[in-house]
């Protein structure tokens, strides 16, 4: 399967979508509802899981297998996620700067833009995200490099 050859239209992409976010939502251990107040990292490894499957059929886990770990990170002030990738032991990180979305939206309601897309809450803003992440994890797995300037990323 080639990763990178994904691309969904917004009829295709927007069912699955939903279906991540009702999955996480019933399936996950309590996170707080959509804003996501007590997030962590196997809330993260649980999005893996249902992303994964519902627009890879589950071939970044399998590609993956133990090197990849997620992570919340502090420190992250003007991204909202990073993927990285430590070429010499294969090992593959997913963080989310779950700070940085909990600040972005402080009045209930008020949608934020993440990605070029609008997002009513947290998750939605974190799913937006952390897809924009697995982009970045495919374009490892099939090219062992990746950067937001690359084609993936536009368009």
């Amino acid at each position: 399967m080639d990763l990178l050859a994904l691309r969904l239209g917004e009829p295709e992409r927007l069912p699955r979508q939903q279906a991540v976010r009702e999955a996480f939502l019933k399936d996950a251990r309590p996170v707080g509802g959509a804003d996501l107040l007590q997030l962590s990292p196997a809330d993260l490894e649980t999005l893996f899981g249902l992303c994964d499957a519902a627009f890879f059929a589950g071939e970044l886990g399998r590609r993956c297998g133990s090197t990849l770990q997620f992570s919340l990170n502090r420190s992250l002030r003007t991204s909202a996620g990073v993927t990285r990738w430590n070429r010499r032991t294969g090992e593959k990180s997913i963080e989310i700067a779950a700070d940085l979305l909990k600040r972005s939206f402080r009045k209930k309601g008020e949608p934020q833009l993440v990605n070029g897309l609008p997002c009513a809450d947290r998750l939605a803003a974190m799913t937006r995200v952390f897809e924009h992440e697995l982009c970045h994890l495919a374009e490892i797995l099939e090219r062992d490099r990746s950067s937001c300037r690359g084609r993936p990323f536009k368009g």
